[in-house]
């Protein structure tokens, strides 16, 4: 889609169909000239690209001829808005800024990745009750009675994978389980 820069006051982003509301007395293709468009106060805007997560970008391999790679940001400190395009003499260009997160803005998206991961884990938590967990003590955590039925359970079933470990993948993927008991049940230890 294509967007337009009303000239007079600068008014950014306008749609076609913008422009021909302002211009009712007016026929306009929609495949309009830049010289029709400058009789009625507007010019398209250029699209340019939109800077790239440094974190996630992987550049084509092999690299085809000519290829320009796009600029890119750090999401983790960094985001893109879109700014006022620039007149570059011989057409306006679309711009994007790069803006830095305040120290609020970090705190913000440090505690909604923890709440992701908390989520992550609530749901591995019920997938491991619902898969190898009895219809009894599935129904006991959805009544809430976790203390007598759900960690004599967990805590056997746990010691048990401990000691089974046999590398660090497994001890890995053990250790998820405890966290999220945890998850549901803070109080609880493994001792």
């Amino acid at each position: 889609m294509s967007y337009y820069i009303r000239l007079s006051d600068s008014k950014y982003p306008r749609t076609l169909s913008q422009v021909r509301a302002s211009n009712p007395n007016k026929s306009i293709p929609s495949n309009a000239t830049d010289a029709q468009l400058l009789l009625l106060d507007h010019a398209n805007v250029v699209n340019t690209v939109r800077p790239v997560d440094s974190n996630t970008y992987v550049a084509p391999d092999p690299l085809p001829p000519g290829y320009v790679a796009p600029p890119t940001y750090d999401s983790d400190t960094q985001y893109v808005t879109e700014g006022s395009p620039i007149d570059s003499g011989t057409q306006w260009d679309q711009v994007w800024d790069t803006n830095i997160y305040s120290q609020e803005e970090l705190n913000d998206n440090l505690q909604s990745s923890k709440d992701a991961e908390m989520l992550s884990i609530n749901t591995q938590c019920n997938v491991n009750i619902l898969k190898h967990w009895s219809l009894e003590a599935q129904s006991n955590v959805s009544m809430g009675i976790y203390e007598q039925v759900i960690c004599e359970q967990c805590k056997t079933e746990i010691s048990e994978m401990l000691i089974d470990c046999q590398n660090n993948y497994d001890a890995i993927e053990v250790m998820v389980l405890p966290s999220a008991i945890k998850a549901f049940i803070p109080t609880w230890s493994l001792s």
